[in-house]
């Protein structure tokens, strides 16, 4: 962190490095540890290009108001490339006893497995972008809230399709193409499974929120009216209340989240296998929230230097819960050589999770 500030990010891909050695070094499958062999200056350059777009969306509207939704187009169209490249990347530079993993997807089966996803998608927004026009100034306040519903209720009704479809082909398309020396691994993987458990999350969403809002009423109700309340909490006469009100909606927003990463997570790598091994993963809803929402709380607390010690504890929760069946042999393969980080760095940049 300090020689990143100094640099004003230069150091950054260098510590990226440093930082993938020190977590792959201290990761251990029977008896062996991984390691990580990426070059900082592949990095620096893909850097470069995911600031530059991350800039286009955060602040071009300072500047014109279409540069943002020109760099929201160009992450959607560009994922699937973003995609093969970020995983060509980090497994052809992570290694297992001495040998290296590769991804062996091109950018185009990528486009041809999950163009529909971001065709749907970027259709979607822009029908989502058209109502929202329509809801000009010079309609009245609820001719515009009814344009603005109409269009929430679009993009909601989209997603609850577009969501666990797009995840479910990432998926297949990652564990299916991920290989180690000379062998493959494979998942079957079922998206009705996918709709399934999507819908089971939003009902965990829609059931905690109101959970939440029950609890809400009745600590307004005590306190004299949710009006008295919140003009209390205002004026910092109830600051335990406020902040306990705050922790439980951390909780709230993150336990749908927990619900659908270890459902989904748990499904998928149980169905992976890779030549005569079978994978299992048996995470805990609970636990795995309570980890999330007490590693958030404690990020916040500590002004973020804790978010070290928060990576790893998560990172030791989902291995001890991951487990392998089966007898090693013994593999072999060539080395990768370089590959090109842009892809990796743009998902960084808009916080897209490329890992496996």
């Amino acid at each position: 962190m300090l020689l990143s500030m100094v640099t004003l990010g230069i150091w950054s891909p260098w510590a990226t490095v440093r930082n993938r050695r020190y977590l792959y070094g201290n990761t251990e499958f029977a008896g062996n540890r991984f390691d990580f062999h990426g070059n900082p200056w592949a990095i620096l350059r893909g850097r470069v290009l995911a600031v530059t777009l991350f800039l286009g969306y955060a602040i071009g509207g300072d500047f014109y108001f279409a540069i943002p939704l020109v760099a929201a187009f160009l992450l959607i169209v560009l994922f699937p490339w973003m995609l093969t490249s970020a995983l060509r990347f980090r497994l052809s530079n992570t290694s297992w006893r001495n040998l290296h993993f590769d991804f062996s997807a091109s950018s185009g089966a990528a486009y041809r497995q999950l163009g529909l996803p971001v065709f749907l998608i970027l259709l979607t927004l822009g029908w989502f972008l058209l109502m929202k026009d329509l809801a000009s100034e010079n309609q009245t306040l609820m001719e515009s809230m009814r344009w603005d519903g109409k269009a929430i209720l679009l993009l909601g009704l989209a997603s609850f399709f577009l969501v666990p479809l797009a995840i479910h082909r990432i998926r297949g398309l990652t564990i299916n193409n991920i290989r180690y020396g000379q062998n493959g691994f494979s998942a079957n993987i079922s998206l009705a499974r996918f709709l399934g458990l999507y819908a089971l999350a939003v009902l965990v969403l829609f059931l905690s929120f109101l959970a939440a809002g029950l609890l809400f009423f009745v600590i307004g109700k005590l306190s004299g009216g949710m009006g008295t309340l919140f003009g209390e909490m205002l004026q910092g006469s109830r600051k335990l209340t406020a902040a306990f009100l705050y922790i439980l909606m951390v909780l709230v927003y993150l336990l749908p989240l927990a619900f659908w990463n270890v459902t989904t997570s748990n499904y998928v790598l149980s169905a992976t296998r890779f030549d005569n091994l079978e994978l299992d993963m048996d995470m805990s809803v609970w636990a795995y929230w309570w980890i999330m929402g007490t590693n958030a709380l404690i990020a916040v607390a500590s002004i973020g230097l804790a978010i070290p010690w928060t990576k790893i504890r998560m990172l030791k929760y989902k291995l001890s819960c991951l487990s392998v069946q089966g007898e090693l042999q013994v593999y072999t393969g060539t080395s990768t050589g370089r590959q090109n980080a842009a892809g990796e760095e743009i998902g960084d940049a808009f916080d897209i999770d490329f890992g496996f």
